[in-house]
């Protein structure tokens, strides 16, 4: 029997169309599109503020006198209506002291990085989105010199303000906790893909998903 090789082919690339395309009514069915509530669920970064990136921001907040090293943000949104914001900054300054050690004059760079992470829930309907803080909040922040090494001295202050820093933070958690509890903040909100635009006055964040 002689088969004939292209009608063989073309029924293989036929059987292959209709297994990648489907046939009949399944795929007749109109996809459901997600929700805003369903859409909101999972981890968002934060990309851009009014077009800049978190760090120029920050630095644009900070001025002059500190070099902001990193700056991020990131929000979760969850099924049941909570929400949770955490938000780091890590900032530098380079210094000149001649009192830590008699007759020397040091240079040396002190680095702070703070960590917040408050709580909170989330209301979200087609056109608008509240954040509603809960009273619930942590804080942490860190010193150290990156040139100590050497210098007892250096050491020392390090120390020093790392305690005193343990003491500040509990104050800011306790003032930031007071007056964030309950606060709302309402914006307008975007989908594009994987990203989320965030509108409040004059303010756009743009968000990525994780």
């Amino acid at each position: 029997m002689i088969i004939d090789k292209s009608n063989s082919l073309f029924f293989c690339f036929f059987t292959i169309l209709l297994i990648i395309f489907g046939c009949g009514s399944d795929n007749e069915n109109p996809i459901k599109a997600e929700s805003p509530s369903e859409k909101i669920v999972g981890s968002w970064e934060l990309i851009t503020v009014n077009s800049k990136s978190p760090k120029r921001d920050a630095q644009e907040d900070m001025g002059d006198e500190w070099e902001v090293v990193n700056a991020s943000e990131k929000l979760v949104f969850t099924a049941n209506s909570s929400l949770v914001r955490e938000q780091t900054v890590e900032f530098t300054q380079r210094v000149e002291d001649n009192s830590l050690i008699p007759g020397w004059l040091l240079e040396f760079t002190i680095r702070f990085q703070t960590a917040a992470t408050v709580d909170g829930s989330y209301v979200i309907s087609d056109q608008t989105i509240e954040f509603i803080s809960g009273g619930r909040s942590n804080i942490d922040i860190s010193f150290s010199i990156d040139d100590s090494e050497g210098f007892e001295a250096l050491k020392e202050l390090e120390q020093e303000i790392n305690k005193q820093m343990i003491e500040t933070t509990r104050v800011l958690e306790d003032e930031f906790a007071s007056n964030i509890e309950l606060e709302l903040d309402t914006y307008t909100f975007d989908f594009n893909g994987n990203q989320l635009t965030l509108l409040q006055g004059s303010e756009r964040k743009v968000y990525r998903k994780q």
